[in-house]
């Protein structure tokens, strides 16, 4: 965690496998329990854009999905995002390249018998608490030792048209959200 910076998540590492994933439940997220630096900030940016109701527009994004045995309470694992970033949505311009997409691939992989090395990390512009998007990257390892899955992208975070980690307060131009802002 990024204390320095409204205490962001920095990002995760993990090494799958069909026998970790099946005996490490993961948890659905649960903004009662802990909210990303930045969630509520972006819950009020979505209204202010129109885009509401606003609890389907913006998500506690795991970086280390639940289904891969990641937390939704642990705030090292969660980060503010748009939904469209997160998971399929209509009407999103982010199409079928969102998260989830890449989380179903690689529990796919691992539930073949695949060994999946697996990163993901937040990017942030500046010292913003709500990340631009999200570095993803996987590669896999078959039993008989030969390549399997493998992943390198960015998914972006945009809302309205706009990318949720590049706001400008526009009374002052500084960037928002930062340090402890909701």
């Amino acid at each position: 965690m990024d204390k320095k910076n409204g205490s962001r998540a920095t990002g995760m590492t993990s090494c799958l496998t069909k026998d970790y994933v099946d005996s490490h439940p993961g948890s659905e997220t649960d903004t009662r329990v802990f909210t990303p630096p930045g969630y509520r900030w972006a819950q009020r940016t979505a209204g202010f854009l129109g885009a509401r109701p606003t609890r389907e527009n913006i998500n506690a994004c795991h970086l280390l999905a639940d289904r891969l045995t990641g937390s939704g309470t642990d705030p090292r694992n969660l980060a503010a995002c748009a939904r469209g970033a997160d998971a399929k949505q209509l009407g999103s311009r982010q199409g079928d390249d969102d998260m989830a997409k890449h989380e179903t691939d690689i529990a796919a992989a691992a539930q073949a018998g695949q060994d999946v090395y697996y990163s993901v990390t937040p990017r942030y512009s500046g010292r913003r608490t709500v990340p631009t998007g999200f570095a993803i990257h996987a590669q896999g390892t078959n039993l008989d030792g030969s390549a399997g899955i493998s992943i390198s992208t960015f998914i972006p975070s945009p809302l309205a048209g706009r990318n949720l980690g590049m706001f400008n307060d526009p009374a002052t131009g500084r960037q928002v959200p930062t340090g402890s802002m909701g």
